[in-house]
């Protein structure tokens, strides 16, 4: 389920804009703070800063008060001892996030990225909660965003926001766990995702070993040049068929003349 975590007006309060050091802040992410693949654009590129401390409050109370409340509010859906441990409170995890401004003519309409923890969300950067499901549901479900077929997709409904009743209806598939393609999927978008162990450890719940983080890491670097490879060969495609056209075209420019 999507949600918001902090307002860009109405949470300002608890923002810091322009502070003299970041030293025990938490960032505060906007829309242009991550892409594709990339989980953090850098210092330069964050809405703001924020103590962990004041904000972490705020955030338990809000969910507290939006599960009492709203009937269709995300965290009704979490058990109540869950809710009531701050421990459990998103920020404290890596999230998949996505930009809120968005429009069908940019190069990409549906932008989402694996956020390291104990980084936060403004409103321009929405987030997803599970109150179901695993790790590798959540490396399918970012897998499945960043692919170009839901982009294309996307581009037939989005025109400045990619808002919640916009993505709800998004045909995400729902293949069973044992079906190859999903299990692809999933791997591929774990190498993307993460790149060190300590983001993929942090993607499966620590359950990872230190063999099988080196092996993510060989397999990571493995993906890297496959990209690369089939990037080349695509390339090189693009390449024969504009030296083809080229001189398709001037074969025809002189049958004309001789013509």
């Amino acid at each position: 389920r999507p949600d918001t975590e902090l307002h860009a007006t109405n949470d300002k309060k608890l923002m810091i804009f322009q502070p003299r050091s970041t030293d025990g802040l938490w960032p505060v992410m906007k829309g242009e703070s991550f892409g594709i693949w990339v989980n953090d654009r850098g210092p330069e590129s964050y809405y703001a800063w924020a103590d962990p401390a004041k904000v972490t409050k705020h955030l338990q109370e809000k969910r507290l008060r939006s599960a009492k409340s709203r009937r269709d509010s995300a965290h009704a859906e979490f058990p109540l001892a869950h809710l009531r441990d701050p421990k459990t409170l998103p920020c404290y995890r890596p999230r998949i996030a996505f930009r809120d401004v968005s429009r069908a003519t940019d190069t990409r309409t549906v932008r989402a990225a694996l956020l390291p923890p104990k980084v936060l969300c403004a409103n321009q950067a929405p987030y997803f909660l599970w109150p179901a499901g695993d790790a590798k549901d959540e490396a399918f479900l970012l897998g499945v965003l960043c692919s170009v077929t839901l982009d294309w997709y996307a581009r037939r409904y989005v025109e400045t926001h990619l808002n919640f009743f916009v993505l709800n209806p998004f045909p995400i598939p729902r293949p069973s766990r044992s079906d190859p393609n999903r299990q692809r999927v999933v791997t591929l978008a774990c190498r993307l995702a993460c790149a060190s162990p300590d983001q993929l450890k942090a993607l499966w719940n620590g359950k990872s070993t230190v063999k099988s983080e080196k092996r993510n890491v060989a397999g990571l670097m493995k993906s890297t040049r496959d990209l690369k490879r089939v990037a080349s060969r695509a390339s090189s495609r693009k390449t024969y068929a504009a030296v083809s056209r080229t001189s398709a075209r001037k074969a025809a420019a002189v049958a004309s003349r001789e013509v």
